[in-house]
């Protein structure tokens, strides 16, 4: 797939969510917020077609006609939000400005406030005019803005988002929340000036360098998702993934911590193994988190059949792979189990690891590790399989699949091999390292780098 193409799906994806409403509110709240902030002052009322009233509003300013008070409530919310947008309109926007600071009424100015946050981006028709209205008139609009334009510049774009995003992350918190216990109501706290300033935060906890990876997780956590793990808001995609993973970009946490990190990716953005197009805007996270999978799944492979393999065998061969891995030729790896195999991946790597499964019966407890080496895809199989390699990569078996028949993870049905195309190798007496030192030529000849048999050989006290 294209990359031009994959990043259109991504964007597509990221639209579908950009719009995400706030979650349930219980009817007391409502209710609550109703009384505490007055009926209207959160948005548009569900009677009524506001697109209608703006097209109204927009002749009554153009004839120069004396606007209601209802009209001047109403035109708080066709600011931005309706088609037409009375914004876009110089002339329509400085005559309601004027008008609204000769009327000067709390609820107005409150409304009007709920508006801007709502509809916030640092490019909106008029923004600066209805920010330099609100700076002055947030006393007369009473708490929560008289507290929060004076304490943080709510109300100046340049400063006030990044004020607010300082707030939530010292006071460890999601930046809904932090308006929601100001006293804003739950509609606005999911506005968009929420959105960018998470996306601001979010940024900052990208840049910094986490002391401990746990509480760097839950911060990110906090900033960026619902309780039931989805994204605030729609768009956070991006940064949400950077946040978590560009402070690691040069040197990982414990493997732990990846684990932790990996088993959240897949629950809110998915694998970038089979989901590469959700992680085209995010290249440099994406990286990370390719290096992570890949370790996770040679892990995957050699923790679960240490389980029950032969030991005497099975140290020998993870300790070439192990080395193979420190070597940096795996580009990308894939494991397929068995059923006992894939339940105790889950249970130690998490109910959101990802694995393929073997389709037929194989040996109780077999597994195989698919690795892209180059342009080549190594099966290697786990008790007494063999290790085959393919030239071609395109002729070995696709990874990341749900579903493998054995067969396709077999370059050739039996015996070994060394030929143009097709490369197969039995594990038999590995304290001798013969078959380490074959594959490990093969793999040069793929890649062009060597590995030296003091890279994989054991010690006697292993």
């Amino acid at each position: 797939m294209a990359p031009e193409f994959k990043a259109a799906i991504a964007r597509v994806e990221d639209a579908s969510t950009a719009k995400q409403r706030p979650p349930e509110v219980p009817a007391v709240t409502r209710a609550a917020e109703r009384v505490v902030l007055g009926a209207g002052s959160e948005g548009f009322r569900e009677d009524r077609d506001y697109d209608v009233i703006a097209h109204e509003i927009r002749a009554e300013v153009s004839r120069g006609a004396p606007l209601s008070r209802k009209m001047l409530a109403d035109a708080v919310w066709c600011l931005w939000a309706t088609k037409p947008a009375l914004a876009e309109t110089p002339s329509v926007l400085t005559r309601l400005i004027d008008t609204f600071a000769d009327v000067g009424r709390s609820r107005l100015f409150r409304s009007l406030a709920a508006s801007y946050l709502q509809n916030f981006r640092q490019d909106l028709p008029g923004l600066f005019e209805i920010s330099a209205l609100l700076q002055k008139t947030a006393p007369i609009a009473r708490e929560p803005y008289r507290g929060l334009s004076a304490e943080l510049d709510l109300f100046i774009p340049q400063r006030g988002p990044e004020n607010i995003a300082t707030q939530a992350i010292e006071m460890g918190t999601s930046i809904p929340e932090y308006f929601r216990k100001k006293g804003v109501g739950t509609q606005t706290a999911f506005g968009e000036y929420s959105s960018h300033a998470t996306e601001l935060a979010l940024q900052r906890l990208e840049s910094g360098r986490p002391l401990d990876a746990f509480e760097h997780l839950r911060s990110v956590k906090r900033l960026a998702l619902h309780a039931d793990g989805s994204l605030l808001f729609g768009g956070l995609r991006s940064g949400f993934a950077n946040a978590l993973l560009l402070p690691y970009e040069s040197q990982d946490p414990g493997k732990s911590e990846r684990d932790q990190y990996l088993e959240l990716l897949l629950e809110v953005i998915g694998d970038p193994r089979s989901h590469s197009a959700r992680w085209t805007p995010m290249p440099r996270a994406r990286d990370v988190a390719l290096r992570w999978f890949t370790e996770q799944s040679l892990r995957q492979f050699l923790d679960i059949v240490d389980k029950v393999a032969d030991r005497r065998m099975w140290r020998y061969r993870r300790a070439f792979w192990e080395a193979v891995h420190a070597k940096g030729l795996i580009d990308s790896a894939w494991v397929v189990f068995d059923g006992s195999g894939a339940r105790e991946a889950r249970s130690r790597f998490g109910k959101n690891t990802k694995f393929g499964q073997f389709s037929l019966g194989v040996q109780s407890g077999q597994a195989a590790l698919i690795l892209q080496i180059g342009p080549s895809v190594v099966a290697e199989w786990s008790h007494n399989g063999r290790c085959h390699i393919w030239n071609d990569g395109s002729e070995g078996p696709a990874p990341y699949k749900s579903r493998y028949k054995p067969a396709e993870l077999r370059a050739t049905s039996s015996g070994n091999a060394d030929c143009p195309r097709l490369f197969s190798q039995s594990h038999v007496s590995p304290d001798t390292y013969s078959w380490q030192r074959k594959v490990a030529s093969k793999l040069q000849r793929i890649t062009g780098i060597s590995i030296s048999q003091s890279e994989y050989k054991i010690s006697r006290y292993d």
